[in-house]
């Protein structure tokens, strides 16, 4: 087994798309009689850090350091988003305040463990010149702290093609690895990053290959690769588990993880902040997407937007150890994800995919 990295001693810089993701919680006993509806009974709301802020937290929950730079409003969503992460000793946020739009919020309402209904307030529109301007104006002036660069692109506006031009621009004069979680179908936005990690419904909009088989994935993966001039792609194909292919024609398969499944919202952003760390602690990317995947299998089996601890996931490596799952080249017992998944005694139920929720 591939011995987990120290992150204390790393610091990673992430741009993206901030937004507050409320929990409003509650029971419900009965129909409403003036439409066929659920009454929700309340009890309680809750308030975390999501998009870009989530894997922040991700990476704060792992040990490691984060710098985190994105645009809110200047309205009360902003001011409780900011104050949610000043409150975590391990986020420097430098929020930039973009007067011409209004912070982005996920209100959730959730009775017994199920969402019953998601309402949006966001402007999805490109964040103005000026706030443009000072993210990259931060990030240059940051990226000399730091041992890695997470791009977290929700679509939401903050990402700009000048933005993410400009940001992998100076991480590559750096020499500082950047990881690009993606959105957009246009990858040669991202051209330059280290690794880019599309989920399949992502990959499949962006290659126009239906993604059913383990072949399908690959030549999905191998086309994004060719697009997007980027150093390696990491296809997450929930429980297929994995596919990494990089620009030295390396092919590597990650056998799924989860045992039980309650929530998937936040597991991209799992998968993105624990490979950023170890790519930052200068693991090599096979044993730093095996890593990763193993940290998804444990978001995905707790509730909510939710996060784990560096003891959760060596706990999970150990146990993967034991059961003869590979977590780096040299473990590997098997050539084929056929193969790999025959060792996996415990096998994953079925997941939505993981990525972007929002």
């Amino acid at each position: 087994m591939t011995d987990l990295p120290d992150f204390d001693a790393i610091r990673v810089l992430c741009v993206g798309d901030l937004m507050l993701d409320r929990f409003v919680n509650g029971t419900v006993s009965r129909i409403s009689p003036e439409s066929p509806v659920p009454i929700i009974r309340l009890s309680g709301t809750q308030s975390v850090p999501g998009g870009a802020a989530n894997v922040a937290r991700n990476l704060s929950a792992l040990g490691g350091h984060c710098t985190l730079v994105g645009v809110v409003g200047d309205d009360a969503a902003g001011h409780e988003l900011g104050a949610l992460l000043s409150a975590c000793s391990r986020i420097d946020p430098v929020l930039v305040v973009d007067h011409g739009r209004a912070t982005i919020e996920k209100m959730r309402f959730v009775a017994g463990g199920q969402h019953l209904l998601r309402a949006d307030r966001e402007d999805a529109g490109d964040v103005s010149d000026q706030a443009a301007n000072a993210i990259l104006r931060c990030a240059a002036e940051r990226i000399g702290d730091h041992d890695a660069v997470i791009l977290s692109d929700y679509a939401k506006g903050v990402l700009s093609d000048q933005v993410i031009v400009g940001i992998i621009d100076v991480a590559r004069a750096a020499n500082v690895p950047v990881v690009v979680d993606p959105k957009s179908v246009r990858l040669a936005r991202y051209a330059g990053a280290t690794v880019v990690t599309p989920n399949a419904k992502e990959a499949s909009d962006a290659t126009g290959i239906e993604i059913r088989t383990d072949g399908d994935a690959r030549r999905a993966a191998e086309q994004m690769l060719r697009d997007s001039g980027v150093e390696a792609v990491l296809l997450t194909r929930s429980e297929h588990g994995m596919l990494l292919v990089d620009d030295d024609g390396h092919v590597a398969h990650v056998a799924a993880s989860a045992r039980e499944v309650f929530d998937v919202a936040g597991a991209g952003d799992t998968v993105v902040a624990t490979l950023t760390l170890c790519v930052g602690a200068g693991l090599a990317l096979e044993p730093s997407a095996r890593i990763a995947n193993a940290a998804a299998g444990v978001v995905v089996g707790k509730h909510g937007t939710a996060t784990l601890t560096r003891s959760e996931l060596i706990d999970e490596l150990s146990r993967l150890s034991r059961i003869g799952v590979p977590s780096s080249a040299s473990d590997r017992k098997a050539e084929s994800i056929s193969q790999i998944d025959v060792l996996v005694r415990e096998p994953p139920r079925p997941l939505p995919q993981w990525g972007h929720r929002h």
